[in-house]
């Protein structure tokens, strides 16, 4: 539990103005956009998504509502800068009122990024970084996210991949924070299992990192315990049955739990470490998080293994009688088994990943991602950044021995 006693107990909040959750919501799309008495709306997605027809609840309600719109769909996997830009021109080109961004977390940051730039001058480059200020107020933004687990629907940040210099790159402002957001199953319903395990693994990291981070507060301990809850009880069914509405719903709940929990706290170093592997050997984000976490959860649980009992118990796993070093253990333990019951790999040799890259990636970590790591329950050095990366390329879990005793 959050330690009230603290004498550090001030925090702020944001989120999305309104939260619309629930089966179907979706089909009131056409009637909130009306509502703002827009002209012309420009929704933003993938072509797999569009390909697939995952786009037909929103588009039937925009039509029935009789708003005009067009679709803007060159949205790559860890999307670029210059994924944006050309969504820009469009956006600036065909005078658009409204932005909805439709997708996993690549086309809801895009439609972040399109909606920043379509009022406001200058380049995407220009506002990188932390709450600069912007001139102009963004075209109105409304988020539909298809995934449970990015939490960028809730977000005041957008992330875009830098492919020149290996890295991410970052805009956080309050002003990309989406005027609503929809939250539906049915919109998660088609979603591939390979990428709902790698989404929801996406999700319980968000959740399991506000959970355990120094920057903590009462409001976001609460919301990332209650996401920990609902994940590990929609994982494994969510992901197996995509049809299984029951799971798909504590998904899409957990994961936006999740995704306020991070926002008010920050994250920690299991995101900062799992980075390298999207830049340079081009994996999946949620699923460099997931092969990541029995790794960076033992060596955080050395420092406060109270929280990770408690997580265990979040989990659903009985820890009567137990010492907090063994009750971590035991969550950890249950992370490896949704990680084999997925197929997701244990170990960083799978991805390609060799030895002599990861000196290298431990000095990126220190270079490019200091924020996540600021407020990590644990310090992490370089050297034991190299550690990490070493016992994930070994499947090494020698560290967990220190949390048997």
């Amino acid at each position: 539990m959050y330690d009230f006693e603290t004498p550090r107990l001030t925090f702020q909040f944001v989120s999305p103005r309104r939260i619309i959750m629930g089966e179907n919501s979706i089909a009131s799309l056409g009637q909130i956009v009306k509502s703002y008495k827009v002209g012309k709306a420009l929704l933003v997605t993938d072509k797999v998504l569009r390909g697939l027809g995952a786009l037909a609840p929103a588009v039937d309600s925009l039509e029935l509502a009789g708003i005009d719109y067009d679709i803007y769909d060159d949205v790559e996997p860890n999307p670029t800068i210059a994924n944006v830009e050309s969504g820009i021109a469009m956006a600036k080109k065909d005078h658009f009122d409204i932005v909805i961004g439709i997708g996993g977390g690549s086309p809801l940051d895009v439609a972040k990024g399109i909606s920043l730039m379509a009022t406001n001058p200058g380049r995407v480059n220009d506002y990188l970084g932390m709450f600069l200020p912007v001139p102009e107020k963004p075209l109105p933004l409304i988020l539909v996210p298809t995934t449970a687990g990015t939490g960028s629907e809730l977000s005041f940040g957008a992330v875009f991949s830098d492919h020149e210099a290996h890295k991410k790159t970052q805009i956080y402002n309050y002003e990309v924070i989406p005027l609503v957001a929809f939250i539906d199953p049915i919109m998660m319903m088609g979603c591939p299992a390979k990428l709902t395990a790698a989404s929801g693994f996406d999700a319980l990291t968000h959740a399991v990192e506000s959970y355990v981070t120094k920057n903590g507060n009462p409001y976001s301990e609460a919301l990332a315990a209650q996401a920990i809850r609902l994940i590990s009880k929609g994982l494994l069914p969510a992901t197996k049955d995509g049809k299984n509405m029951k799971a798909r719903t504590q998904m899409a709940l957990g994961s936006t739990f999740a995704g306020m929990a991070m926002s008010a706290s920050g994250l920690g170093i299991n995101h900062a470490i799992a980075y390298p592997l999207t830049t340079h050997h081009n994996v999946p984000h949620g699923t460099a998080n997931a092969v990541f976490m029995p790794y960076t959860m033992t060596y955080n649980a050395e420092e406060v293994p109270e929280k990770y009992a408690n997580i265990a118990e979040l989990m659903g796993l009985d820890v009567s009688g137990l010492s907090p070093k063994r009750a971590s253990l035991k969550a950890i333990e249950e992370i490896i088994r949704f990680l084999k019951e997925l197929d997701i790999p244990l170990n960083i040799k799978e991805f390609g990943i060799n030895e002599d890259e990861l000196f290298g990636f431990a000095e990126i970590i220190i270079r490019d991602y200091v924020p996540l790591c600021m407020f990590n329950p644990r310090c992490m050095s370089p050297f034991d950044a190299y550690g990490l990366y070493l016992n994930a390329l070994n499947e090494d879990h020698i560290w967990t021995t220190k949390l048997s005793d």
